[in-house]
């Protein structure tokens, strides 16, 4: 259980902070439409991720960490995407 809220309790925190930003960010601007698809993809995988733990740990399954470590990998590629971006 202490693994889980180690990936979990992260991935949270980086779907809120995903959040606040898009509700600051103007859609009207070009910038701003690409920060939104980028921000918007990082709510999903972590979503994905959380959803895969939760389903895993339900019925019983070990936890497939290459795909754990790949989707955190994507995650940081695109939060280091946006800091370009703008």
């Amino acid at each position: 259980m202490l693994k889980i809220k180690r990936i979990v309790v992260p991935l949270i925190l980086i779907q809120a902070v995903s959040v606040l930003v898009l509700w600051t960010l103007d859609s009207v601007n070009r910038a701003s439409q690409e920060i939104i698809t980028l921000f918007l993809a990082i709510d999903l995988l972590s979503f994905a991720v959380i959803a895969h733990i939760y389903r895993s740990g339900r019925e019983g399954l070990t936890l497939r960490r290459h795909w754990i470590i790949v989707a955190g990998v994507a995650i940081l590629l695109l939060l280091l995407t946006t800091v370009f971006v703008t």
